[in-house]
């Protein structure tokens, strides 16, 4: 199965639901005011947690292991090593999902 991106804005707090792999996933990505970084939540449909306040880096999965596969954030330019950081997504960084 091939690599999935997942539509993120550039808006300060947003919620999607989301299906990764046979999963339905309830996920909400926002920018820290005090730091200006990207954090994550995680929950699965009905409302068990999977990961709360996760860092967004760079080549990194959100998932924990045995869920199918991993969601973490890939530069536009594999060759980059730009970190996500303030950068705006699409332009540099995108969320991917990306199955076993």
């Amino acid at each position: 199965m091939p690599t999935r991106r997942i539509p993120v804005t550039n808006a300060p707090r947003q919620r999607l639901a989301v299906q990764l792999g046979d999963v339905a996933y309830r996920l909400e990505i926002w920018r820290a005011p005090n730091d200006g970084y990207w954090y994550c939540s995680l929950e699965e449909g009905d409302g068990s947690p999977v990961v709360y306040g996760r860092s967004l880096a760079s080549r990194s999965s959100v998932l924990p292991a045995g869920r199918g596969g991993q969601l973490g954030v890939m530069p536009v330019d594999p060759l980059s090593e730009q970190e996500l950081g303030l950068t705006p997504w699409g332009r540099t960084h995108q969320l991917v999902w990306q199955p076993d």
